[in-house]
This record gives structure tokens, C-alpha cells and sequence, in this order.
């Protein structure tokens, strides 16, 4: 489908007729670069994920909340993107860069207790409606995607914690 500004997305349902997210979209585009498709065409697409105000990407054009599960995944499934087509672009790897910064200021704030349902960045907080949508996991997707990061952008702040004292860990 087609928004009114030109960019593209997917539906999640068949039945469906709103935009399905960075959740399916990104698999599309992913799965097309996997099979030696030329994907540039997409690039505007792909951009409105990303939230320039709030310096990350989130699922839907213009969000500013996300659980934290769709956050990761659709941070793994941008880098991923960025990492196998747009590796020598410096918007991309810059929006990457900003992603991942923004997911350790998050992180940091919430002392990596993602035991909510996911995070409001116009609030600065995190939410949970029910107890049932906590997601106290999210750590292993967001330590999957802080190496995603460091693999690409080669920073050692993506695989040294330091702001433990005493607890640094070194992933390399």
C-alpha cells in the first residue's frame, strides 16, 4: 500500500487496511535484499520508521511509544536493513548510530529493568496497561541489537558497559 506522501508500507492481516509497522514491512524489505533485489527505492519508506524527534526507530510512522519487544525487533530488523544495503551510506549509519544511543539512554534510565510493557518517549517512562504484557526479556533483544550496532558501526560503547563501576563487561 501506498501513504498519501508517496512512501510505502504492508499490512499485517489480509483483512487489514492500516499499516502493519516496521514489523512487516522490514522482513519484506530484508528478504528482498537477501535475493539480490535493488531495494533504494524503498529508502523513504524505510525512513518514516524512524522517529526523528525522539532519534530512534519505532514501529509506526510518527510513534513515540513502543513495547519493548516490537522495539527490539524492529531496531534488529532496520540494522539489519542498514547493515546488508546501506552499509556505505552515512544518513543510514547514522540513523543507526542515533537508534542505538537512544536505546542506551533509554536502557541506562530504566537501569535495564524492562519488567513493563514498553516505553512512551514523549513521557520519558515506561508503561504497562496489564501485568500480563510485561516483558522483563527485552534485555536479550536489546543486548542482540547493541551488538548489531557494534558490528556495524565498530564502537566500543555498543559492547562495553561502563557505567557500572566495577562491572564492566567486554563482549569482544
Amino acid at each position: 500500500r501506498t501513504r498519501t506522501d508517496g512512501t510505502q508500507y504492508f499490512i499485517s492481516a489480509l483483512e487489514g487496511k492500516n499499516d502493519g509497522g516496521l514489523t512487516t514491512f522490514g522482513p519484506l524489505v530484508l528478504g528482498s535484499i537477501l535475493r539480490g533485489e535493488n531495494v533504494s527505492k524503498v529508502a523513504p519508506s524505510l525512513a518514516a520508521y524512524f522517529n526523528e524527534a525522539e532519534g530512534v526507530f519505532l514501529d509506526g510512522p510518527a510513534a513515540d511509544l513502543c513495547e519493548y519487544w516490537y522495539m527490539m525487533n524492529v531496531n534488529a530488523l532496520a540494522f539489519g536493513i542498514i547493515r546488508t544495503h546501506f552499509a556505505d551510506s552515512p544518513e543510514w549509519k547514522s540513523k543507526m548510530r542515533r537508534s542505538a544511543d537512544r536505546l542506551i539512554q533509554m536502557a541506562h534510565q530504566l537501569h535495564y529493568d524492562f519488567n513493563d510493557q514498553g516505553y512512551d518517549f514523549k513521557k520519558e517512562a515506561a508503561f504497562t496497561h496489564q501485568d500480563i504484557y510485561r516483558q522483563p526479556d527485552t534485555i536479550g533483544g536489546y543486548a542482540y541489537v547493541m551488538l548489531f550496532a557494534w558490528e556495524v558501526l565498530r564502537d566500543a560503547k555498543y559492547c562495553v558497559e561502563q557505567h557500572f563501576p566495577g562491572k564492566e563487561h567486554d563482549i569482544r
